[in-house]
């Protein structure tokens, strides 16, 4: 035991060091590690929801929401308007209001004001007769008159009466001694017999008015057949082969031809009846009476003793 030498404590130590230490330094290694991979992915995730977030946020900055900016915008332009027409209405010479468009989602304006003669009912709803008189067919009259009068000349009459029947557009149809038919346009028919009635003594006056809206209309009918048969014909006309068939053809087109000619020769005449009234005047000569030239014989004798013939015959002498 003598001859062993001391050991040292330093030398100790570092033996249990080399002992213990590599162990620990493996488990502390180990720990190390994965303290340092659960902390990077705790980074990473931050770092990524933290990009996330500036992403959105740029995206956010990049589109703004005009949700609320129409119907600000409107509110504020409406709630302007009134300043601005007052302010309008106090100048003397009101300029002309700038064109402005109309943004998105703005009311539509209002609709136009009832036509005149539009009846409104009390829960608002409105009906028009002019509307309603659109519907109804037009009717199509015919007016004419007699009229028989008695005066004392005959020509300076007639010559009243063409006179008043051309102021109001018309002429005379016929004339003869004691007769004279008139045309005048319909809208003065009344007008016209009225002042004609003034010219002498009436003893007698008729008028009447014929509905022609159906003949009217069924002439117009047989007219529009006829010019489409007239038109197949025509075709027909041009695809024929043999001389038989073409002379056949023709007498058909004139036939047809000929009809349409009266169908409007009919419209035409019924057309100026319609636009024409007709006035037919009598005249019959009043003659004057004349008193006779005979010496008045009174129904008493003795009324002469009183002078009364003296006094009837005084107009005379004064003549």
């Amino acid at each position: 035991m003598l001859g062993q030498q001391p050991v040292r404590p330093d030398r100790q130590l570092r033996a249990l060091a080399r002992r213990v230490l590599p162990p620990l330094r493996r488990e502390a290694g180990v720990r190390t590690m994965k303290t340092f991979v659960r902390q990077s992915l705790l980074v990473l995730a931050a770092a990524l929801l933290a990009a996330a977030h500036i992403g959105c946020a740029s995206t956010a900055r990049a589109v703004p929401d005009y949700s609320g900016y129409e119907s600000a915008e409107s509110v504020a332009y409406d709630s302007a308007a009134p300043s601005i027409a007052s302010e309008n209405t106090s100048r003397s010479a009101p300029r002309a209001p700038q064109a402005r468009p109309q943004a998105r989602g703005a009311a539509s304006p209002a609709p136009p004001p009832l036509a005149a003669g539009a009846a409104q009912t009390s829960g608002g709803a409105s009906t028009s007769p002019s509307a309603e008189e659109q519907a109804r067919p037009t009717r199509l009259l015919v007016y004419t008159a007699s009229l028989h009068m008695a005066i004392f000349e005959v020509n300076p009459t007639q010559e009243a009466a063409l006179n008043i029947v051309e102021d109001l557009g018309g002429y005379a149809s016929r004339r003869t001694t004691n007769q004279l038919t008139l045309r005048v346009p319909a809208e003065y028919f009344r007008q016209a017999l009225d002042a004609l009635s003034k010219l002498g003594d009436v003893t007698h006056t008729q008028w009447q008015a014929h509905d022609v809206s159906e003949s009217f209309r069924d002439l117009n009918i047989r007219l529009q057949n006829a010019l489409e048969v007239h038109a197949r014909m025509s075709a027909i006309l041009e695809r024929a082969q043999s001389v038989e068939d073409t002379l056949k053809v023709e007498a058909q087109l004139a036939r047809l031809t000929q009809e349409i000619e009266q169908l409007r020769s009919q419209i035409e005449n019924l057309s100026q009846q319609i636009a024409f009234s007709t006035i037919d005047v009598h005249f019959q000569q009043r003659h004057h009476t004349q008193l006779p030239a005979d010496d008045y014989l009174l129904p008493f004798p003795w009324l002469n003793e009183l002078g009364l013939e003296s006094l009837l015959r005084a107009p005379e002498a004064t003549r």
